[in-house]
């Protein structure tokens, strides 16, 4: 019994839920075309990996449309299952995300608690808000940034936020003599789409006007502050960084949003009997029945049958047993599906891991290992096929004689693991810093004075649009700068060479 109850643990990393009792038929296909769409583009079946598999649970008349997508963890020997339901249940219309991690090994690791939708999961929930146009104690659920400028306006916020009808967290970020860039919750709309809404107050006045109508200071520029529902006491983040604020909402959001309840599916088994669709009876008109005559009646005592108590006992004992066989099955049918996906997924990591050790190892005391860091882009262009090298980047190092191409080519390697992982969505776009930090000597974004006043040495022309690669990496006296491109889910390599221009630059 230990085992079965282990081997169906799963932790709920992310939920969102919108419902709505105002719909029609037309808008919930509408809507099952919109995931349809979404599963056929991030999931297309011609180039799937072995790592990842997809159920489907859709029926002409069947009220419930439901994806689910196992990935492999390949670091931490688990399932991540990404489930995305279309239910009409009790005159009301659902659409619920969840991810789900199932573990699928013994050993005992650090997990994390929480995770977030990849850019094009979020698109699909911000296309089921702008349908379902929910509100939250009136205030549309729309996954926007509202801004708030006037006294006035702060004055409504602080009405809505002590609404007792309100369901969902509030997150205030002061924004005034603030570039967006340095914003730490200003891309965070889309990801809190069904678990938060988000402000920006402009204004002192904004401010001024939320804290004279709540009669104390609660709102201060130097914090973030999340009022919870139901008079829970706020939370202030001093720590102005875009994790700091997820991670509080997403692990609430998980711990709070009930999952929907669906039915099953017709045909489906469920304990080792199979839900069946009532099948209609043929309506047939009753002979005459001629009277008969009366009867006398004799009563007959009944004798129980300790015969049947006993073969009753024993059919109820055997039915167990095959309830029990059955959910063994599927618990096994689980862990063969959820080893295969892992199996596949370390095997896929391991040729990566050998083929990048092989060329480094080759290079060993030949007269191609890399010396300058133009001799490390060279190599790079080669050896890292998940990075995208801009045409700058492969002169900026020309002329720099340092004797440190070693360490620029694994900087260039490890840079290049990071970037396989965020295009097949093993790291969310969000958390890419985090990850680069753990494993580089990284830093998220150059000093005000640089990006203002030497803004042109980080501006890269990508796709007709000029962007700034200020992301960077720190190799002694030589820099890595790269961009990350969030919409394609790119590690575009900028420039590699000596410190750019900075605050120090005189």
């Amino acid at each position: 019994m230990l085992g079965r109850i282990l081997s169906r643990a799963m932790l709920t990393t992310y939920a969102m839920s919108l419902t709505t009792k105002v719909f029609t038929a037309a808008m919930r296909a509408s809507l099952v075309d919109s995931v349809s769409d979404w599963l056929a583009a991030s999931y297309p079946y011609d180039t799937r990996p072995t790592t990842t598999s997809v159920r489907v649970r859709e029926g002409a008349d069947d009220p419930v449309f439901r994806v689910e997508i196992s990935e492999t963890d390949k670091t931490n020997s688990a399932i991540y299952q990404t489930q995305v339901t279309v239910a009409a249940l009790d005159n009301r219309l659902v659409f619920e995300v969840r991810k789900i991690l199932r573990p699928t090994g013994t050993a005992v690791l650090p997990r994390r608690k929480f995770s977030l939708p990849n850019p094009a999961l979020e698109k699909l929930c911000e296309q089921a808000a702008n349908q379902f146009k929910v509100r939250d104690a009136e205030q549309l659920i729309d996954g926007q940034v509202h801004l708030v400028a006037q006294s006035v306006q702060g004055q409504a916020l602080a009405a809505f936020a002590d609404a007792p009808s309100r369901q969902l967290p509030i997150v205030i970020e002061q924004t005034q003599g603030r570039v967006s860039s340095a914003l730490a919750t200003a891309g965070l709309s889309g990801v809190l789409i069904g678990i938060a809404h988000v402000f920006h107050l402009t204004t002192a006045d904004a401010t001024n006007g939320f804290n004279e109508y709540r009669g104390d200071k609660l709102l201060t520029p130097e914090a973030i502050t999340i009022i919870w529902p139901a008079s829970q006491r706020p939370l202030q983040i001093f720590d102005k960084d875009a994790s700091h604020v997820i991670v509080p909402l997403i692990e609430a959001a998980t711990a709070s949003i009930s999952p929907v309840i669906v039915p099953p599916k017709i045909g489906q088994r469920i304990s080792g009997a199979t839900v069946a669709a009532p099948s209609p009876r043929p309506i047939i008109a009753a002979a005459p029945v001629a009277p008969k005559p009366p009867a006398v009646a004799v009563l007959v005592p009944t004798v129980p049958d300790p015969r049947v108590a006993e073969l009753e006992s024993q059919a109820a004992s055997l039915q167990q047993r095959i309830d029990d066989l059955t959910v063994t099955q599927d618990e096994l049918m689980e862990n063969i599906e959820g080893t295969d996906l892992l199996n596949s997924g370390l095997v896929d990591e391991r040729d990566r891991y050998l083929n990048q050790l092989t060329g480094l190892l080759s290079l060993q005391g030949s007269s191609d290992w890399p010396h300058t860091p133009s001799d490390a882009v060279a190599r790079a262009l080669q050896m890292c096929p998940n990075l995208v090298f801009h045409e700058r980047c492969k002169t900026s190092s020309d002329g720099v004689q340092t004797p440190n191409g070693k360490r620029v080519l694994e900087s260039l390697i490890e840079l290049n693991n990071l970037a396989s992982r965020l295009k097949d969505g093993r790291i969310p776009v969000h958390m890419f810093d985090l990850h680069a930090r753990d494993r580089l000597n990284f830093a998220a974004d150059v000093s005000d004075t640089a990006k203002h006043r030497y803004s042109d040495d980080y501006a890269i022309d990508w796709h007709n649009e000029i962007v700034y690669a200020t992301p960077h990496i720190r190799c002694g006296d030589i820099r890595i700068h790269f961009y990350v491109d969030r919409e394609r889910l790119q590690i575009v390599v900028a420039y590699v060479g000596r410190h750019l221009r900075d605050k120090s630059t005189h």
